[in-house]
């Protein structure tokens, strides 16, 4: 509600300050009005001690309140004295679970298929995520979902004399006989050196895949 409210009602240069503003008023609210509702007339320190809690855990569970809650999906952060906005850890797990259901081995996708529904899952986790700072994150993204694209391609490179052709034909010559016979799993092959030639980040960007990076860049601008 308040990622919406602010896209529609603040201009771009507003969105980021007024963000943090909103999200701290309800977290201010969440831990100190929405607190003395549920006390009543009684102070804290009493309602603790009626508890039996001590002063340390209770203030432990105020510094994760903020954690626990990720529904907008956003993290709060400091530095240099001002508060920035992050990406919450649960949030990027979410993303990846879905990543893993688009590029799983044995989903049934096609090509096309697999590329436009990671296409939109990159542009919807990123238009709603834009106000954080996480140009970082986007550079690790970027790498586990090449990662995730060459493993489903080598496993539909499923024979020997298919996967040794299409390292001939990709530029991965050299030693392209010896990887197209070898054992070791998809994943660590997604790794290897000849797969990062034969399928580069810029033959990606060619066949049309978007990049957590450059999409980020374009929306920021």
């Amino acid at each position: 509600f308040i990622v919406n409210k602010i896209l529609k009602t603040y201009p771009v240069k507003l969105r980021r300050n007024k963000f943090i503003q909103e999200l701290d008023a309800y977290i201010h609210w969440w831990n100190e009005e929405r607190i003395k509702m549920v006390l009543g007339a009684r102070s804290p320190l009493s309602y603790r001690q009626s508890l039996g809690l001590v002063h340390n855990q209770v203030q432990k569970n105020v510094r994760t309140a903020i954690d626990r809650n990720t529904r907008l999906g956003y993290g709060i952060y400091r530095t240099k004295g001002e508060a920035r906005l992050r990406v919450h850890p649960k949030s990027v797990q979410k993303l990846k679970d879905k990543g893993r259901q688009v590029t799983g081995r044995s989903n049934g996708m096609g090509i096309e298929e697999r590329k436009t529904r990671l296409n939109q899952l990159i542009r919807r986790w990123v238009n709603y995520l834009r106000l954080a700072d996480m140009a970082g994150l986007m550079q690790q993204l970027d790498k586990w979902t090449r990662w995730r694209i060459r493993m489903v391609t080598w496993k539909r490179w499923n024979r020997i004399r298919t996967r040794f052709e299409n390292l001939k034909r990709l530029g991965a010559e050299k030693q392209a006989w010896m990887w197209a016979n070898t054992r070791k799993g998809y994943w660590r092959i997604a790794k290897s050196p000849i797969l990062k030639i034969a399928l580069s980040n810029e033959r990606f960007r060619r066949t049309g895949y978007l990049s957590f990076s450059d999409y980020y860049s374009s929306v920021k601008a």
